[in-house]
């Protein structure tokens, strides 16, 4: 079982010179063998009752890819410590140098949620940190047998993030913040601890260079896990604080899997909403954890005051002061997630315009109209004109007639019609004739006036009609003046109701 995250690992043989890396949280740990008169923790032979410096060792409580901690008695304070030994051989003399120097930049600190760091040194080889024994358990301990409350997370994470904020005055950078590097006493108190990978965040570098990812996976910020430790500044401790709070609220970590998931996760997906995981979670500890966990560090709070006040005012009851996520983010946020649901969506918009655009194209003939100039000779008839289907069948009910004498510019759809225009006291004729769809692009001259026409000032203008004298009128037709009529239909027409079978129409020449 990882010592942190708790999850079950296979080990198939035991190599104490080769670390593991938990395929769920992404951090690295040695392994052990229990010896029955030693404790043998990594490659330390560190012994109960064996003295380092003024330290005896007292019980191993804790060890990992780095080395172990100890319960100790500092013989000359007659205390009770916790003493820190790195592993044999895990740092060269460079490394020695730097990390004790940022043991004395840590011993700085003087915070009530700060582990204190007491001394420092080397002891036949052996590298120590002596710091305060805190008696509890890691957050992670507590997570893993019992849940926090709402309320309780959102006070542990202000006095964290408020301990944070004092070691980032102090030019001091934790850069892996995680529940197993924050002690719970027995007063539930929060006590901050393991800088083992601190930071000066205007000085040198310790125990890093650039490309090397340093920090537990599941926690570091997206620029961490750029591996560029120049950009990592408290916005990235930030960024892990709210991991941490995120898992306080949800029980679940934003993301999970291997390392090398883990990372891609970090920097290219975004974690669910804490309130999608539970509807319980109040919508300003939400608001506050996403705003800590932006993988923008300018969106971020800027400073873990910042983060521990807003904290602050949620459990005073009073408006907090990180705003939620636009509508446009969290929309931008979701197709992010969700690639392949926005592709199908985006599919089937494409699709349902397409199918749109074929309706308007195939009922163009109903909703587009031309400017349509109509001339006979002799002018000054009138005129009315009938379309026609695809079919060749007439449709009268969508007639068009004129409100006044040729020429004559009328609105009309596209069709071909039958035209029949009317000079009265003097004849008629009956023609066709075609408005085109698109006038500009189709062919307009042809030998035939029926299916030709001009575009001139954007008017489509109709060969003239050239109406004969009704002295001579077509065979079997006669002239009828404007007048009444009825429908000729089967029904009877009733006399005293006659307008529900007739209507006005222009004088014309018609069958009798």
């Amino acid at each position: 079982m990882h010592p942190h995250c708790r999850n079950p690992i296979e080990i198939i043989e035991v190599d104490q010179s080769v670390e593991v890396t938990c395929p769920s949280c992404g951090s690295e740990f040695a392994q052990t063998q229990a010896d029955d008169s030693t404790e043998t923790v990594a490659n330390n032979r560190a012994r109960v009752g064996e003295k380092i410096g003024s330290f005896e060792l007292r019980e191993c409580v804790g060890f990992g890819a780095f080395g172990s901690v100890w319960k100790a008695w500092d013989s000359e304070l007659d205390r009770l410590v916790a003493l820190k030994i790195p592993r044999k051989g895990q740092l060269d003399e460079a490394e020695i140098e730097k990390f004790l120097r940022e043991a004395k930049a840590v011993a700085q600190l003087n915070h009530p949620h700060v582990v204190k760091v007491h001394q420092s040194g080397i002891d036949r080889g052996v590298v120590y940190i002596a710091s305060d024994f805190i008696d509890g358990v890691t957050i992670a301990e507590r997570l893993l047998n019992s849940k926090l409350s709402f309320r309780q997370s959102a006070a542990l994470c202000s006095k964290i993030a408020s301990a944070l904020h004092h070691a980032h005055e102090r030019g001091v950078i934790h850069r892996d913040l995680k529940p197993s590097n924050v002690m719970l006493d027995q007063s539930l108190e929060p006590h901050l601890m393991d800088f083992g990978l601190a930071k000066r965040e205007a000085g040198e570098i310790t125990m890093t260079a650039e490309g090397l990812i340093l920090g537990t996976p599941a926690y570091m910020s997206p620029e961490q896990a750029l591996g560029a430790p120049a950009t990592v500044d408290r916005r990235s401790d930030i960024y892990s604080l709210g991991v941490v709070f995120y898992e306080m609220l949800t029980g679940e970590r934003p993301f999970r899997g291997n390392e090398r998931l883990l990372i891609y996760q970090v920097l290219n997906e975004f974690p669910d909403p804490p309130r999608k995981k539970n509807r319980q979670i109040p919508k300003d500890l939400e608001t506050i954890c996403l705003k800590a966990i932006d993988k923008s560090p300018e969106r971020r709070y800027q400073t873990a005051e910042e983060f521990a006040d807003d904290l602050q005012r949620f459990m005073d009851g009073v408006p907090i002061q990180a705003r939620p996520i636009s509508l446009i983010e969290r929309t931008s946020r979701w197709i992010r997630r969700n690639v392949m649901q926005t592709v199908a969506m985006v599919s089937l918009i494409v699709a349902l315009v397409a199918i749109a655009g074929f309706i308007v194209v195939a009922n163009r003939d109903t909703t587009l109209r031309h400017r349509v100039k109509v001339t006979t000779d002799p002018p000054g008839a009138r005129v009315r004109m009938i379309p026609l289907d695809h079919l060749a069948r007439e449709r009268p009910e969508q007639a068009v007639i004129s409100s006044g004498v040729t020429p004559i510019v009328m609105d009309v759809e596209p069709a071909y019609y039958r035209m029949q225009v009317v000079v009265d006291d003097y004849g008629f004729h009956d023609v066709y004739r075609t408005v085109p769809e698109f006038p500009e692009k189709d062919y307009a001259r042809t030998l035939f006036n029926h299916l030709s026409w001009e575009v001139v000032d954007e008017t489509v203008e109709l060969p003239t009609v050239s109406i004969p004298e009704r002295s001579s009128p077509p065979e079997g037709m006669t002239y009828i003046v404007r007048r009444r009529v009825g429908n000729a239909g089967p029904s009877r027409i009733d006399p005293g109701n006659p307008s529900t079978h007739s209507a006005d129409s222009p004088a014309l020449h018609g069958h009798p």
